[in-house]
């Protein structure tokens, strides 16, 4: 890809995505090539997408995405594509609008560091959903030699949790009911 020379509107990503093949985000205006699926990070997105719709679906608490646009920046725009989200009930009425973007950020964005993911990349990207106004990001690592197996869950009160080993994901607040053992997800 040449080097980009001017900073680009979310519309003009939109175009540029549709006319090119590749995965992409939109950073400050600046076009940002994401790196191609990894097996490893596929699955672990795959079993909490799966684990997510099911209950989200059967209990009508709204909808979960795989790899959806949402604009959390604008002028210069920013459009992020975290792997897996989850948007309330409340929040779904006019998300099929025919584009690739939502326009708002999701209510929680889970985040799968890829190998090759750097710390202070993810942890950026935790502050622009929150900022964004995301409710809940979850930052998910698969085991590496710098990094154990585990998810760690931000809120935009700063609070954290960390869940390691046998834990069980729960969120009462936007997910009542709902309940995700790390061995599901790390199958």
């Amino acid at each position: 890809m040449s080097t980009q020379k001017t900073l680009l509107t979310a519309d003009e990503f939109y175009d540029f995505c549709c006319q090119n093949e590749g995965r992409y985000e939109l950073e400050r205006g600046i076009i940002v090539e994401k790196d191609g699926p990894a097996k490893p990070k596929t699955r672990t997105a795959l079993n909490i997408a799966s684990a997510m719709f099911l209950f989200v679906h059967h209990n009508s608490l709204g909808r979960v995405r795989v790899e959806t646009g949402y604009y959390i920046e604008t002028n210069p725009d920013s459009q992020r594509d975290p792997d897996v989200t989850f948007l309330t009930a409340a929040r779904v009425s006019g998300e099929d609008n025919g584009t690739l973007t939502y326009p708002a950020p999701p209510d929680i964005a889970v985040q799968i560091a890829s190998t090759s993911s750097v710390t202070a990349e993810m942890e950026r990207k935790v502050n622009e959903y929150l900022a964004a106004g995301a409710q809940r990001v979850w930052l998910v690592y698969t085991a590496t030699a710098a990094t154990p197996r585990g998810v760690i869950i931000h809120r935009p009160d700063g609070v954290t949790a960390t869940y390691t080993g046998d834990d069980v994901i729960t969120d009462e607040e936007l997910l009542p009911g709902f309940s995700l053992p790390l061995s599901e997800i790390f199958e």
